[in-house]
């Protein structure tokens, strides 16, 4: 069935009104970056990474430790094994560990990066997925 001239219009009419959306809400976030612009710090408060453990079988989310700290299965901030903060760019190791799964050992680097005008942070936040496999 071939829709109707006025429903085809609709459409072009609702997809015009959509891109003009978009292009309004990108030319938002370029004014809020635009250096002349002050911002409220974009990226104030971004963790260097956030750490997800799953089973490895079918993907759910699980409870965990992570260098021996309680990781919710929501993801978490995870800490250094002596219990600093991971803090910024640099490589750092996990240990993560769940009842009745093989625990994983892993590097993570958080790369650097210049800060800007809307992204005050020196670092490349990094989302981390360790799948593990049930014993």
């Amino acid at each position: 069935m071939v829709p109707s001239p006025d429903v085809r219009a609709l459409d072009a009419n609702r997809w015009r009104r959509n891109a003009v959306l978009v292009l309004l809400t990108v030319g938002a976030g370029l004014a809020a970056c635009d250096s002349s612009v002050p911002c409220a710090g974009a990226c104030s408060g971004a963790a260097p990474m956030i750490v997800y453990v799953v089973d490895r079988d079918d993907g759910t989310a699980i409870a965990s430790t992570v260098n021996g700290f309680p990781c919710d299965p929501r993801g978490c901030r995870p800490r250094q094994a002596d219990g600093g903060t991971i803090s910024g760019a640099g490589t750092y190791a996990l240990d993560v560990e769940s009842d009745g799964y093989r625990s994983d050992q892993r590097e993570v680097t958080v790369p650097p990066a210049t800060p800007s005008a809307c992204c005050d942070i020196d670092f490349e936040p990094q989302r981390v997925v360790v799948p593990l496999l049930a014993l």
